[in-house]
């Protein structure tokens, strides 16, 4: 009976020890394992691809570039050579402008594009005319505006319209009616702007803007109104004063008759209303 519990230690003993050994080769095995997977991650930083559309340092490398800028390369090319094939131009207006109060005066901006700009006769600038140079070559917009509210400029031909300058000789023309509804002298700035194609977007502008200066006369009929405007606002402060005097007399008796009621009552020793 004692080799039989021997014989059971022994088993049990022998059991502990494999338990133990296997453990033993699994954590092994598991630290193989993070051993290797760290090297791998080591070394596969040195040996990641270059991102795309960045050129590598290593020589004969030809990248391609990305998609968006090869648009803008594009898109610049096409601006320089659109710019390269614009011709000279003149721009040609009023200086100045001078109206009466509530009158209409018509404004003209003329641009033409030059024939021989050295040789042109007509370039030379006359008394009372600005005279502003601008590549020309497409279409042309311009525009006319004033900061004071009162001045009223209403384009005559189309608020957006364009007209298209195509070779020397050609001409572009822009009215504005301008009105302003009291006297003072007045600025307004004229921008002019050759678009490439049929965009928004400008190829040329005039900067700075030619400024015209409007000087605004006062009239008869204005100062009439003036002062009958001034008149009625008087005559309402006037009847405004006359009822007041005219009532004047009811309410001071009013309230006379009050204040003797109620002293009245308070000699009487109580108090109440009419």
């Amino acid at each position: 009976m004692s080799r039989t519990r021997a014989s059971r230690r022994d088993e049990r003993l022998h059991r502990r020890r494999l338990r133990v050994f296997w453990l033993v080769q699994a954590l092994g095995a598991l630290l193989g394992m993070a051993v290797a997977w760290l090297l791998v991650l080591s070394g596969g930083e040195g040996e990641r691809p270059p991102a795309p559309g960045v050129p590598t340092s290593e020589p004969g490398n030809t990248a391609a570039p990305s998609p968006s800028s090869t648009r803008q390369a594009d898109f610049l090319k096409d601006v320089i050579r659109d710019r390269k094939a614009l011709i000279p131009g003149r721009l040609t207006c009023d200086e100045h402008l001078w109206s009466d109060v509530g009158k209409s005066e018509e404004f003209v901006a003329e641009l033409i594009a030059y024939i021989v700009p050295e040789r042109d006769a007509s370039s030379r600038p006359l008394p009372g005319r600005k005279f502003r140079r601008i590549p020309v070559g497409g279409i042309e917009g311009a525009t006319l505006t004033s900061s004071s509210s009162d001045l009223a400029i209403k384009a005559l031909t189309h608020p957006h319209d364009k007209q298209v300058v195509a070779e020397p000789g050609d001409r572009a023309m822009w009215e504005w009616s301008v009105t302003a509804s009291k006297p003072g002298d007045y600025t307004m700035k004229l921008r002019v702007s050759t678009y490439q194609g049929v965009s928004r977007r400008a190829l040329a502008t005039l900067s700075p803007p030619v400024i015209i200066h409007v000087h605004v006369d006062n009239t008869v009929s204005h100062r009439v109104s003036g002062f009958r405007s001034e008149l009625v606002s008087w005559g309402g402060v006037a009847a405004a004063t006359i009822a007041i005097f005219a009532f004047r007399g009811p309410l001071l008796t009013l309230v006379r008759a009050r204040r003797e009621v109620f002293q009245e009552r308070r000699k009487k020793g109580r108090d109440g209303y009419m």
